[in-house]
């Protein structure tokens, strides 16, 4: 599953890869396929691919719903894919997707740099997350982030396109 985590808004993405034993969904029955966030049941998409003649889903997607919190501590539920009619369905081995809540930027330094790039920017703000994705947007161009500590990013400058 990837991603394992997105923010407490919702709306991620989440991509499922590989066929799932006793999780044989077939593109006439794909409408009964759903992502399971904690006890929120959302609906899937399945990616089919033909194998020994028959159709199976290769790739399950679904967007993760919103997590309303009373706090601002990342939360983590379990996480399956379900075939069938709510929990009498089968379901894919159990995982873990993880929410946080959105980051908050206070500042930038330096705010500016020439266009050769290579210069180091600190971000800082609040509430920022060690994830795979993690990358900073200089007009058009995203570099991957460095995560320092929930606090405080840096990103390394691109040289600048025209």
């Amino acid at each position: 599953m990837s991603p394992s985590d997105g923010l407490f808004s919702g709306e991620t993405l989440v991509t499922v890869r590989g066929i799932y034993s006793g999780l044989s969904v077939n593109r006439a029955h794909s409408y009964e396929l759903f992502c399971v966030f904690g006890d929120i049941y959302t609906a899937a998409v399945a990616n089919f691919a033909s194998t020994n003649g028959r159709e199976i889903a290769t790739e399950i997607t679904c967007l993760a719903p919103d997590l309303p919190v009373a706090n601002e501590q990342s939360t983590t539920v379990s996480f399956r894919v379900a075939y069938g009619s709510s929990a009498n369905g089968i379901s894919s081995p159990e995982s873990k997707f993880t929410y946080h809540p959105s980051p908050r930027l206070t500042s930038v330094s330096p705010s500016g740099s020439n266009t050769n790039g290579g210069a180091l920017v600190m971000i800082t703000g609040s509430n920022f997350v060690d994830v795979e994705t993690l990358s900073c947007i200089f007009g058009s161009t995203r570099v991957n982030a460095t995560f320092i500590n929930r606090n405080q990013l840096s990103c390394t400058v691109p040289v600048a396109t025209s």
